[in-house]
């Protein structure tokens, strides 16, 4: 009697010490992107930090850099059709006694949302995009217990400010960190995105512009890492300017899987987000832009207003050619000085954006939001 009463105490204790929060990420699909990487990186550090964490989405080419601890559960027919993915959040939620759902980008969030309010599990969001986007459906803005934004600009400037504000919550992107040296191919310039139509905008520019770069700077080069539906017209293009100029001036990579994993990386990035700051770290100097927003090349000097807002210039107009080739230009011109800064740039940011803190507030949230 006594040793079956010690065996339920044990079995108490042990219940308390080995439990682990349960969290279910839902996005669309794990491929190449701002957003996948993002959960990617996340669930990685949560699971390291004893979080069990499951995932919920169509199957992509970043499930190979998942850590092994972590479930993942494939939307093959659920991603397009909103209630039949709900189903299938409320099935995982109660057959894996998922805690709390964590939801990313607006179908998803709206599933998320219905599946939040059938089983009555918290639902936090973290939005990656515009928020009159990612937001846009009433039951998207009710149900959430916390809104995560990697912007502070893109909460502040949103339509649904008022409504959301009491919920919201400012948390940077989290980037592992890594002693890796890296070495900077001189007079390189880097461009790391989705090759769909609109992020390829800022290619089809840098293209033009080349043969005049390539006139002032012997030797110059651009690499373009990604994959999407421009990729092959990118490439052809690429091609017949490299004729013209008659060396491989631009190098078009397609998908990699594990851009950590490259040594050799372009002096120059060209990017916003997740691009830039990982660039950054790295001791990449970057110049901030995008299709809709001409930035400048990040300093300490103008560092906070950067990180504030995702490394995007919230205050800048679409990028032409002729701004385009005026910052790019001015950076080479003054490239020495500015190596010698990314240095002290790369050592900020590794204290500013360490994936573990991340992990470690967003966890904080999912404790929260369960009253754990």
């Amino acid at each position: 009697m006594v040793s079956r009463f010690l065996l339920l105490i044990f079995n108490y204790f042990w219940h308390i010490f080995d439990y682990k929060l349960r969290v279910l990420q839902v996005i669309t699909r794990f491929d190449f992107g701002g957003a996948e990487n993002y959960v990617r990186e996340l669930s990685n550090e949560l699971s390291e930090q004893g979080i069990e964490v499951y995932i919920f989405s169509k199957q992509g080419r970043q499930n190979n850099l998942l850590n092994p601890k972590i479930h993942f559960f494939n939307a093959v027919l659920s991603s397009k059709f909103i209630l039949f993915k709900a189903i299938n959040i409320v099935l995982l939620v109660k057959k894996r006694k998922i805690e709390v759902i964590h939801a990313h980008q607006r179908l998803p969030i709206i599933s998320a949302s219905i599946a939040s309010l059938i089983t009555g599990k918290p639902l936090v969001v973290t939005v990656h995009g515009r928020v009159r986007y990612d937001l846009r459906s009433r039951i998207s803005r009710k149900v959430p217990s916390c809104f995560i934004f990697v912007s502070n600009k893109v909460l502040t400037v949103s339509k649904y400010f008022k409504q959301i504000e009491t919920k919201s919550v400012v948390i940077p992107n989290g980037i592992p960190n890594s002693t890796k040296k890296y070495k900077h191919i001189p007079y390189q310039i880097g461009y790391i995105s989705r090759l769909d139509t609109k992020h390829a905008k800022v290619i089809y520019q840098l293209i033009t512009i080349f043969p005049k770069l390539s006139q002032e700077f012997k030797g110059i080069s651009l690499s373009i890492i990604g994959d999407g539906e421009e990729i092959d017209n990118i490439k052809w293009i690429a091609n017949n300017t490299n004729k013209y100029l008659g060396y491989d001036a631009i190098q078009v990579h397609g998908y990699i899987e594990n851009l950590q994993s490259i040594e050799n990386v372009p002096e120059l990035i060209l990017g916003v987000g997740r691009v830039a700051i990982e660039s950054a770290i790295k001791g990449c100097s970057v110049i901030s832009i995008n299709s809709k927003r001409m930035g400048h090349l990040v300093t300490l000097e103008n560092y906070e207003f950067y990180k504030e807002n995702n490394f995007v210039n919230t205050n800048g107009v679409p990028p032409t050619e002729d701004s385009l080739h005026n910052e790019i230009s001015n950076f080479f011109i003054n490239r020495e000085l500015y190596r010698i800064k990314s240095i002290d740039l790369a050592k900020k940011l590794h204290t500013d954006f360490d994936i573990t803190v991340v992990a470690k507030k967003i966890s904080d949230i999912y404790i929260k939001a369960t009253n754990h």
